[in-house]
């Protein structure tokens, strides 16, 4: 496994959007694209904090009664370990 995947596959929040599109191979698309249909179209967003942003996301959503999501837990424990000056990332 190469070092980019095995740097995605470890830790995902910090692996930048530019690293992702070489991963997967992905192209921007937009209104003007033509339509291809042997082809599946996946919509993957990728948003940008601080950790100190995301780190008071997620303690707001687990103060709101979200506590059953077992991924905030996850990332809120890594957030904990990382320097306060990261940027992470989030894919939806």
């Amino acid at each position: 496994m190469t070092r980019v995947w095995q740097d995605f596959v470890d830790d995902p929040l910090t692996c930048p959007e530019a690293e992702v599109t070489l991963l997967f191979g992905l192209e921007t698309i937009d209104e003007s694209t033509p339509i291809n249909n042997d082809t599946t179209t996946f919509y993957l967003r990728t948003a940008a904090y601080a950790r100190d942003e995301l780190f008071d996301v997620l303690n707001d959503m687990l103060a709101d009664g979200y506590d059953y999501y077992e991924r905030l837990f996850s990332w809120h424990a890594q957030l904990m370990e990382m320097n306060e000056d990261t940027t992470v990332f989030v894919r939806l």
